[in-house]
């Protein structure tokens, strides 16, 4: 028994190690469960970590803070994309805005030396007057002596068709011509209509056409500016077009020696006359 003792005293030593180890590992399995996994980062995400181990915990800070606008632009919140169309949405509304502004009316003058501006002291004109006071874009299409069967200086008014067309005005203006007197006025008719058709199917519907006649002056026959007057308005009216006539609705007087130049052509007094009268024919052209 003695012996027993003697030889289990050893193994005590051996058997306490052994305790010990067998709680050791009691302990680390305990702790190894309770411990969570370390997530890994999204492969999307910004790498706020490696910007934080750069510094201190303030640099941490400003880094995160430089970083968020890449952040919503990888991966952007509701509020983020829509933004982008409520963008877009405006920058339509704009242009349509701009785009619905009234653009600057434009007028095209077919004429003899009145539209040119003959007489004037200032070298303007009817035309430039009424650029003035409207503040459209105008064309001036004069030569002087012409008319619708006259050639004058240059063309009859059916020469400039191509070139008011060219042009795309919204309004253009026929005006006068009392150097026609000096033409068969059997033919007054007959050279309107073609003049004016020709002149209305080339520049499209989208262009209004307007008529003046011939005017009175001082050195005309008033007869023969009646006829003329007579035959452009039965060709005007006869395709839809407004006539009107300067010398019925006297215009230019030709008793009032303070509006001429000359027998056949206003001063600059006189051409304001016409460009009152006209300006508001014209505004109400465009506003029809």
């Amino acid at each position: 028994m003695r012996a027993w003792r003697a030889g289990s005293a050893g193994w005590v030593p051996v058997i306490a190690a052994a305790c010990a180890l067998l709680l050791g590992l009691a302990v680390l399995i305990t702790v190894s469960t309770d411990q969570p996994a370390t997530p890994s980062a999204a492969p999307d995400s910004p790498s706020l970590s490696a910007a934080g181990t750069a510094g201190s915990a303030g640099q941490s800070s400003r880094e995160s803070r430089s970083v968020e606008p890449s952040t919503s632009r990888a991966r952007p919140s509701a509020a983020d994309t829509s933004a982008p169309s409520t963008s877009s949405a405006a920058a339509s509304t704009s242009v349509a805005a701009s785009s619905s502004a009234p653009a600057t009316p434009v007028v095209t003058f077919i004429g003899d030396s009145w539209t040119v501006g003959f007489g004037s002291e200032t070298d303007r004109g009817y035309t430039t007057f009424i650029g003035e006071t409207l503040g459209w874009e105008y064309h001036a299409l004069g030569v002087g002596g012409s008319g619708y069967i006259q050639s004058g200086r240059g063309t009859p008014f059916a020469g400039r068709i191509e070139a008011a067309a060219d042009i795309g005005a919204d309004v253009v203006v026929v005006q006068g011509s009392l150097n026609d007197q000096l033409s068969d006025l059997q033919a007054m008719g007959p050279a309107a209509l073609d003049t004016l058709s020709r002149l209305q199917a080339a520049v499209g519907p989208g262009t209004v056409i307007l008529v003046i006649g011939a005017p009175y002056t001082p050195a005309t026959d008033r007869a023969a500016i009646d006829t003329i007057n007579d035959a452009i308005g039965g060709a005007a009216t006869s395709l839809g077009i407004r006539f009107v006539d300067p010398a019925v609705e006297n215009w230019t007087d030709p008793a009032d020696p303070a509006i001429w130049a000359d027998y056949d052509h206003p001063n600059d007094a006189g051409y304001r006359l016409i460009a009152d009268r006209l300006s508001a024919l014209l505004l109400e052209t465009v506003g029809d």
